[in-house]
C-alpha cells in the first residue's frame, strides 16, 4: 500500500538517485557554458544547443532538489539582475550617464535586495522548522551556506565585468575568455550547493517538506467537539474509507485512522470545520483552513503520521 509520507533523503537509493540528477545538473550547466563559448560557423546551432542544454540542466536540477529547485529561479534572477545592473552602470552609463547609471544602481540593489531576502527567508524557514516541529537535533548551520549566497552575489557582478570587458576587445584576449569561464564555473557549483544545503537539511526522514514548513497547526486527534461527521465516504471519491490502527510513539496511545484504499489518503478532521479532509495536504479541501502534517496526541507528543507505529 503506498504511505504519503516522505521518502527518507537518508535512504542509499533515493539520495544517490538525487546525486545522480544532481551530478547530471552539473554536466548539463557545464556544457551549455562551453556552447556558449565556443565560437562556430553556424551561431544558431550554438544557440539551440545551448538553449537545449540549459532546459535538460533545469529539468535536472527539479529533480535533484524537488523541495527547493524554484529558489533556482531566485538565483537566476540574482544573476541577471546583477548582471544588468554592471552593464547599465559602468559601460551604457558612458553615453547616458544619469539615466543608464541610475537604472543600474537600481538593478544592482535589487540583486542585493532579492540575495538578502533569501538568506533571511531559508534563516527564518530554519528556525520555525526546528522550533516547531518537534525536532530533538541541532538546528541546521547556515553561515558557510549563507556566504555562498553572498559569493554567488558578488560573482555575478564579476562574471558580467569579464565577459564586457572580454567583449570590448572584440572576443580577442584568451586570458579574460578563461578568467571568465572559471568565475562562471564556480558560480555553477555555488548555485548547486546553495540548492543542496536547504534540500538535505530539511527535507531528512519524515518531516514536512519545505514549503509546507511555515503551516504547522496541529490535528487534534482525540477532541470531543467538534466531531467529524460519522459517515464513512472518502470526501474526494465517496468511496468507503477503511479503518487503520496506529499507535502514538510516546505513550502508544490506540487511534484509528480513515483510509481510502482508492485515492490512497488518510482521512483526518479539519479542526476548523470538523470536515475530513485528505492527511498532509496543506490546506483543508472544505473551509481552506492551513494544515500541517502534525498530530497531537492527549500525552502531548506532536509529531506526522509516519512516527505512529503501525499494528
Amino acid at each position: 500500500m503506498v504511505s504519503l509520507s516522505l521518502p527518507s533523503l537518508g535512504g542509499g537509493s533515493t539520495q544517490d538517485i538525487r546525486r545522480q540528477w544532481l551530478l547530471g545538473a552539473l554536466i548539463f550547466l557545464v556544457m551549455a557554458l562551453a556552447v556558449g563559448l565556443i565560437r562556430t560557423s553556424v551561431p544558431s546551432l550554438s544557440l539551440y544547443l545551448w538553449g537545449l542544454l540549459s532546459l535538460l540542466a533545469l529539468f535536472a536540477v527539479r529533480q535533484a532538489f524537488p523541495d527547493v529547485w524554484n529558489y533556482s529561479v531566485w538565483l537566476l534572477v540574482i544573476y541577471l539582475s546583477a548582471a544588468g545592473g554592471v552593464l547599465f552602470f559602468f559601460q551604457f552609463g558612458k553615453f547616458d550617464a544619469d539615466r543608464f547609471r541610475v537604472l543600474g544602481f537600481l538593478l544592482l540593489m535589487i540583486s542585493m535586495g532579492i540575495a538578502t531576502f533569501l538568506v533571511l527567508h531559508i534563516k527564518r524557514t530554519r528556525d520555525d522548522f526546528f522550533q516547531d516541529s518537534d525536532v530533538s537535533t541541532t538546528p541546521l548551520p547556515l553561515g558557510i551556506w549563507t556566504v555562498a549566497v553572498m559569493m554567488f552575489w558578488f560573482l555575478s557582478h564579476v562574471s558580467t565585468g569579464l565577459w564586457a570587458w572580454w567583449a570590448q576587445e572584440g572576443g580577442e584576449g584568451t586570458g579574460r575568455l578563461v578568467a571568465y569561464a572559471i568565475v562562471e564555473l564556480v558560480m555553477v557549483i555555488l548555485a548547486l550547493y546553495i540548492l543542496w544545503i536547504p534540500q538535505e537539511g530539511f527535507s531528512k526522514g519524515e518531516k514536512p517538506r519545505i514549503e509546507e514548513m511555515l503551516l504547522i497547526p496541529t490535528i487534534p486527534l482525540l477532541e470531543e467537539k467538534p466531531k467529524p461527521r460519522t459517515t464513512a465516504q472518502c470526501p474526494i471519491c465517496q468511496g468507503d474509507l477503511d479503518k487503520r490502527t496506529r499507535f502514538c510513539p510516546e505513550c502508544q496511545n490506540r487511534e484509528t485512522f480513515l483510509w481510502c484504499h482508492r485515492c490512497e489518503e488518510y482521512m483526518v478532521p479539519c479542526p476548523g470545520c470538523s470536515e475530513r479532509t485528505p492527511y498532509g495536504r496543506p490546506r483543508c479541501m472544505s473551509c481552506g483552513k492551513p494544515l500541517g502534517k502534525n498530530l497531537s496526541c492527549t500525552c502531548g507528543r506532536i509529531s506526522p503520521l509516519s512516527e505512529w507505529d503501525r499494528e
